[in-house]
């Protein structure tokens, strides 16, 4: 690959992505002397994070992309938070993909605005994943039961969106949380998310996902969970899955 077609392909991985790592991009895409030239000109700028050093892309970037239409619906990131909670979750989410989990959609932050001018901004708050095909193979297997000596199953459906754009929580898409803004994901946020959740966890069948970058206190309130699960539990499927499930994604 030459350098001009290096140069295009790291940028156009940038503007799809929103925000990436140095390290990331120097990982897939060779060394930074290599494509530097887009640093230097003003077309990524580089912004040091608690995630480590994040590459983003410029207003120049972004009328570029409006001109030859690189990447359409390019995410639009400006502060250092949004920057680098979007490559901490693009990492989780390439974590999860290498176990053979694959994106649905993302979810957007609201905008301030109202009425018709009410949309979202490029802020992911939460990733739903489908889960890989063993597991959606084993789930088709518990979830089979029997009408008037018929047997049924539960399939793993694509979710479809309603008329005003809702999902409903369904079984085998499990939602994903990563930030790393304010040290990340701590026993509070958890705590939120999980009652958040707590019922769409049995709709999924799979634990509600969360990327932090160490467990701190959250596993003594993960084991309290695990406890109460066992306490309660029927013997219905949610024995063969936790609550939670803890993706570690350590800082630099």
């Amino acid at each position: 690959m030459g350098t001009l077609e290096l140069e295009n392909a790291v940028l156009a991985k940038v503007l799809q992505a929103g925000a990436l790592t140095t390290r990331r991009v120097i990982a897939e895409h060779g060394p930074k002397p290599n494509w530097s030239r887009l640093l230097r000109e003003g077309y990524l700028r580089e912004v040091h994070t608690p995630y480590g050093a994040v590459l983003a892309v410029t207003p120049r970037a972004h009328g570029l992309n409006a001109e030859q239409q690189i990447v359409p619906d390019a995410p639009y990131l400006t502060g250092p938070s949004a920057v680098a909670d979007r490559a901490y979750q693009l990492d989780a989410l390439a974590l999860l993909e290498a176990e053979g989990y694959t994106l649905d959609r993302h979810e957007y932050k609201r905008s301030g605005k109202v009425g018709y001018q009410a949309g979202t901004t490029s802020q992911i708050v939460r990733t739903v994943v489908r889960v890989p095909p063993a597991y959606a193979a084993r789930l088709k297997d518990t979830e089979s039961y029997f009408v008037r000596g018929h047997r049924i199953e539960r399939e793993v459906l694509e979710p479809k969106a309603d008329q005003w754009g809702s999902f409903e929580e369904m079984l085998g898409y499990p939602s994903l949380y990563a930030s790393i803004g304010g040290g990340g994901i701590g026993l509070s946020r958890m705590r939120t998310l999980y009652r958040r959740h707590e019922n769409d966890i049995h709709s999924w069948r799979h634990p509600l996902i969360l990327a932090v970058p160490e467990e701190g206190q959250l596993r003594t309130f993960l084991r309290a969970l695990e406890v109460e699960r066992a306490r309660t539990n029927d013997g219905g499927v949610s024995s063969h899955y936790p609550r939670v499930r803890l993706l570690i994604l350590p800082r630099p």
